[in-house]
Order: structure tokens, then C-alpha cells, then sequence
């Protein structure tokens, strides 16, 4: 399910950016995100999780369809 209610086709790819991991080390919100998908139940092998900063040096992602900021705004 897309953020405005839509759901996004099971063939779709999506990508999530979120935080790096802090600098004491202790939170690493790219495996929290990840297990917390993967408890719920939600397929990842068409989901991306990448850091906040990358978004505009990489190109690799090109093939997603769906691009999330995840707790950019927390």
C-alpha cells in the first residue's frame, strides 16, 4: 500500500531511504526497518533499503518505481 492509499503492484519495486546509522553505532534504523517489514509479513525482495544521502549520487536504483523518505521529517 502506497502512502495515499494506492496499492502498488506486487511487480513494482520500491525504494526506502533511511537515516544512517547514528554515531554512537547503536541504531542502525536500515535493519530495524528491514525486520520490521520482514515481521510484518511484507515480501523484500522487490524493496531497497538505502541511507538518506544517496538519493542523488547512485543510479543503480533507476529500475524502482516507488521511492520513500522514511522518518526524514522526525
Amino acid at each position: 500500500m502506497l502512502g495515499n492509499g494506492a496499492v502498488s503492484p506486487s511487480t513494482d519495486s520500491i525504494l526506502l531511504y533511511v537515516y544512517k546509522q547514528n554515531q554512537m553505532g547503536r541504531t542502525d534504523y536500515g535493519k530495524i526497518l528491514q525486520s520490521e517489514l520482514a515481521r510484518a509479513g511484507v515480501g523484500l525482495t522487490r524493496i531497497h533499503i538505502d541511507t538518506f544521502g544517496n538519493e542523488t549520487s547512485l543510479n543503480s536504483y533507476g529500475h524502482c518505481q516507488h521511492v520513500f523518505l522514511v522518518a526524514v521529517l522526525y
